[in-house]
């Protein structure tokens, strides 16, 4: 048999009840004490109100008086772990005859609260009281979390609307600077302006770029592809990419061994490996050398990019790594430095089941690395296309990355951040 009472509070908004209870006095008790507060329904046995919480949908706190004929406690947790989407409410056991052993199981598998022996209908109500102010805490927070996590996408779209309408004007210019600069050495004039210029559509895609892969990192949107990468490949993409940056400084882009394959998202591990090279060249002096090679160490292949530039500062060091970790070395040449390249870094090397650290030789420079676990054909034959969201994908590889993060640095007490 199943009753359904149904009081309100002055706000319309009163907490929902699902009670069984199998003895007639129990349920006149509990009506009569909670009826005037809450929205109660009542059954006198678990599968009956198993029932009318799938129906429903809309149960506060399920309360259980036993002791019933019908299903254990344990059983009814099972059964509602096993269908939490449908009832992910609190449940408070009373039971006069429980044991201490009846206790710690329910409360181990899940329950909330479990009043054994006699009790008074203060303690009750105040235990119920208590559990549903939790769980409006609860979904209040989830409901926050769900807005923010809304928004963030709402702002990623956003940025990457303004991005597009930011790279294509950009782009135009470059152009334009570009075919200005073959007529400036056409008629002998001073490219001095267009150096200029071109410096800041150089720093304005930087800029561009960080926030939209900073976006992406925050929102969990990052989308890896894990595959064998040759770092042969990699090394002389990047130095490539920016042998005419270097130039321009007459930075020497020394390119050093370069043999290995690790498993990583080839475009990601370019990038990763374009920021460390870019920053080095970014904080070098004129007339210097950057210098990038690999190495393979304790399971993990390691890239390592190498500058003369004036290093970190011991006091400094700790924010390396860190979202906008603004350090007091400044740029050489004017470039930008939004605080977040080493963080970006940081995340996609994390992504990738990777690690990232630095190091700052006594007689000066720096001396920045990523590591990644080794690519072997008889250890993962089958790797090919694999979608990750995340970190995880090869936690059996994590702790080889992490024992050459430590070997690698051991030196230096400045990496990871």
């Amino acid at each position: 048999m199943t009753g359904v009472e149904r009081q309100r509070t002055v706000d319309g908004k009163a907490n929902r009840i699902m009670v069984v209870a199998g003895s007639r006095n129990d349920r006149s008790r509990i009506r009569q004490l909670l009826g005037a507060e809450f929205v109660l329904s009542i059954s006198t046995n678990i599968l009956s109100a198993l029932d009318m919480v799938r129906r429903s949908q809309d149960i506060d706190l399920m309360l259980v008086v036993g002791p019933l004929s019908d299903m254990t406690e344990c059983e009814l947790l099972g059964a509602i772990q096993q269908s939490s989407a449908i009832f992910p409410a609190p449940v408070i056991f009373v039971a006069e005859a429980a044991t201490p052993e009846d206790v710690a199981s329910a409360l181990q598998l899940g329950a909330a609260d479990y009043i054994a022996g006699s009790y008074t209908d203060e303690v009750l109500l105040a235990r119920i009281r208590s559990r549903l102010a939790a769980k409006a805490l609860t979904d209040s927070l989830e409901t926050c979390i769900a807005e923010l996590t809304e928004t963030e996408k709402l702002h990623l779209r956003l940025f990457r609307m303004a991005s597009h309408d930011l790279k294509s004007p950009l782009n135009n210019i470059r152009i334009a600077e570009g075919i200005l600069r073959l007529a400036a050495t056409e008629w002998g004039e001073d490219s001095q302006a267009l150096d200029t210029i071109g410096l800041m559509v150089d720093n304005m895609s930087d800029i561009i770029s960080n926030f939209l892969d900073m976006m992406e990192v925050r929102t969990g949107k990052l989308e890896l592809t894990i595959k064998p990468v040759n770092l042969r490949d990699v090394q002389t993409n990047v130095v490539n990419q920016y042998r005419f940056a270097a130039k321009k400084k007459n930075i020497n882009l020394e390119l050093g061994a370069t043999d290995g394959w690790v498993l990583a998202d080839p475009q990601r591990l370019v990038q990763a490996l374009a920021n460390l090279v870019s920053n080095a060249i970014k904080f070098s002096l004129n007339d210097s050398k950057v210098s990038i090679f690999s190495a393979q160490q304790s399971g993990c292949g390691v890239i390592f990019v190498s500058d003369e530039g004036p290093g970190i500062p011991s006091f400094e060091r700790g924010n390396l790594f860190k979202e906008y970790g603004r350090l007091s070395t400044r740029p050489t040449g004017g470039e930008s430095s939004s605080g977040l390249g080493l963080w970006i870094v940081k995340q996609l090397m994390y992504a990738q089941n990777g690690s990232v650290g630095a190091e700052f030789p006594e007689n000066g420079g720096s001396r920045f690395w990523i590591s990644l676990p080794e690519y072997s054909p008889d250890a993962f034959p089958a790797v090919d296309h694999v979608r990750a969201e995340r970190a995880g994908l090869f936690p059996v590889n994590k702790e080889k990355a992490v024992s050459a993060r430590a070997q690698v640095s051991s030196a230096n007490s400045a990496g990871d951040g």
